[in-house]
């Protein structure tokens, strides 16, 4: 499904606020204001695929969908990559994810647990301590017990 498919738009005007599908607002004194969802991220090495079902891509999907079931949010969409290194943040799936962020229409980012965020442990506290703060977006690793509405948490880098 394509992001246009997903995606309600609203486009505000001077009169008030009409809601619109589609990525452009009919006319040009509207402004578009995105409804913001949730990034739901899961990564997979080839590594990590020698461990079997227990940390495959469908199995995270899976997780990540019971927990935001379990928690009420109903606006998400998936960000994956599958069969690239941890070690290494210029992968596709994250690159898309980052983008979103940078353009404000993601509010929350969940994932299974720290390490599907990346194995580089410094350039994950670098996400986790600025550039996810710096935008607002709260961060949860649900098999660690962090969430960033919580406040500091000795697990997060």
């Amino acid at each position: 499904m394509k992001a246009a498919d997903k995606f309600s738009w609203l486009c505000a005007d001077k009169y008030g606020i009409l809601s619109v599908q589609g990525y452009a607002c009919p006319l040009p004194e509207r402004r578009m204001i995105m409804q913001k969802h949730a990034a739901l991220y899961c990564r997979l090495s080839v590594d990590d695929g020698s461990f079997g079902g227990s940390v495959s891509i469908e199995t995270q999907k899976i997780l990540l969908e019971q927990y935001c079931q379990a928690h009420s949010i109903t606006e998400y969409e998936f960000y994956c990559d599958d069969g690239y290194s941890g070690t290494n943040f210029n992968r596709p799936g994250f690159q898309k994810m980052l983008e979103d962020m940078d353009a404000g229409f993601i509010s929350t980012l969940i994932i299974k647990d720290m390490s599907r965020l990346g194995r580089d442990y410094l350039q994950v506290g670098y996400y986790t301590e600025t550039y996810f703060p710096d935008r607002s977006i709260r961060f949860i690793a649900i098999n660690d017990c962090v969430d960033s509405a919580d406040g500091e948490n000795e697990l997060a880098p």
